[in-house]
Formats: structure tokens, C-alpha cells, sequence
């Protein structure tokens, strides 16, 4: 190269030619910047698992496709969602015995004992007696089985078995009174009920008791007959 062509490049054509790459190469560069930015944030909305979030959903959530049990992921934690617990379902209440007021038969009084009886033993946990037998009971009784329940609570007991009622007899009755009532006599078998440690074990160790009379006072409130106390004869042999 000539003396005069070096002295033309080294003037304002070269100075322009600088400035020309210059800007050249701070373009590549932001476009190479922005590549990786696009390619970092494909790469953090993939799963572990390679499935993808799905952005703007219905409620607003981000959620990902196949978490663990199913789960949603909100704000990065992942919660599992099981399958709820089953939930124990206390027995229906024994459905009422009703009559006209003033009448009182051997079957009606059969029916009022039995159902009292079968509501009666063995309590549903977590269950309100005057809730589980309102329709058959009321008054003193109440407060006799809820002091029993509280008992076998506070000790970790628990009643097995199911009481049966083999007989049921009338013994007087004041049907004219207001409100009507009953005395009746019920022969009860308690042989299988037996009342059992936290370790499921009989407590006092393993016993038969023999059925037994129990005298069942009776009282009718807007045609329902219901249980109000009970007591024991001197001799409850039966």
C-alpha cells in the first residue's frame, strides 16, 4: 500500500470504519444476551419430571402438570393431596315410638326398651348422648349414661358387645296423668358386653354377667314414650 493510501485510512474514513464495527459487535452481543435469557426461562418453567407449568389458569395458580399424588405446586412448595380420611358415621337415631296420648301396650313398651337399649350400649365416640338418643330418652337417664361415658373415657375404656332384651313386662302405669307414665320391667342379658383396657383387654380380667331386671320409667311428651330413669329390684335375678 501506497504512502498516500495510508494517510487516507488513518482520517476520518478509518475513524468511521471503527465506530462501524463497534456498533457491530454490542448488537451481536445483546442478541446473544437475549438468547440466553429466552433459553434460561424455557429451561426454569420445565419440572423435574420434564413436564411443564401452565401459567394463567382458571383460579389465577400456577399448577404443574403430574406433582406427586396429584398435588398442586403454589409459590414453589409442593402439597400432596391424598385421598380424604374416612370419617365414622354414627349410627341414625332409633326412630320414635308413638301412640295416642294415654296408651301404652306390651309390644309399644317392647319397642321403647329395646330401641332405648340398643342407643344405649355401647356409645359411639365423640357422640352427645342426648344427641344420639333423644328420640328414646330423657331426663335423669341422661345424665346416667353421660357420667358412664365420661368414665370410660377418662380411663381409656371401651364397651364390646351388644345387650339384648328378653323380656318386657308392664307394672303399673298413670296414663290419665299429665304427662302420661309407665313403670315397666325388662329382663336384660348383658352377658357379652364386656368392657375393655386401651390394650383391648377385659378389665377386672375376663367375666360372664348374668341377664337382669331393670325397671324402666316411662313418660310420654306429644305422643313420644321415652325413658326417663331407671332402678333395680332387690332380687334383679330373670
Amino acid at each position: 500500500m501506497s504512502r498516500e493510501s495510508k494517510h487516507a485510512m488513518s482520517g476520518p474514513e478509518a475513524l468511521k470504519m471503527r465506530r462501524g464495527f463497534l456498533v457491530f459487535a454490542v448488537t451481536a452481543l445483546v442478541l446473544i444476551a437475549l438468547g440466553l435469557a429466552v433459553q434460561a426461562a424455557l429451561t426454569s418453567n420445565d419440572t423435574p419430571d420434564g413436564n411443564v407449568v401452565r401459567a394463567n389458569s382458571a383460579d389465577g395458580v400456577d399448577r404443574v402438570d403430574g406433582a406427586v399424588g396429584g398435588g398442586d405446586t403454589v409459590g414453589g412448595d409442593a402439597a400432596v393431596m391424598g385421598p380424604p380420611s374416612p370419617s365414622a358415621t354414627p349410627a341414625p337415631p332409633v326412630s320414635p315410638v308413638t301412640a295416642p296420648p294415654g296408651i301404652i301396650t306390651k309390644e309399644l313398651a317392647t319397642k321403647m326398651v329395646t330401641g332405648f337399649v340398643a342407643s344405649a350400649a355401647p356409645p359411639s365416640p365423640g357422640t352427645d348422648v342426648a344427641d344420639r338418643l333423644s328420640t328414646v330418652a330423657t331426663g335423669a337417664i341422661l345424665t346416667e349414661l353421660e357420667n358412664r361415658d365420661q368414665e370410660l373415657q377418662a380411663n381409656g375404656w371401651t364397651l364390646s358387645g351388644d345387650p339384648i332384651v328378653k323380656s318386657v313386662t308392664i307394672l303399673n302405669s298413670k296414663l290419665t296423668a299429665s304427662p302420661p307414665m309407665a313403670l315397666v320391667q325388662a329382663c336384660v342379658d348383658s352377658s357379652t358386653v364386656v368392657t375393655l383396657d386401651a390394650d383391648g383387654k377385659p378389665v377386672g380380667g375376663p367375666r360372664s354377667t348374668p341377664a337382669a331386671l331393670n325397671l324402666y320409667s316411662l313418660q310420654q311428651d306429644a305422643g313420644i314414650w321415652r325413658v326417663i330413669s331407671r332402678t333395680f329390684p332387690n332380687d334383679p335375678a330373670c
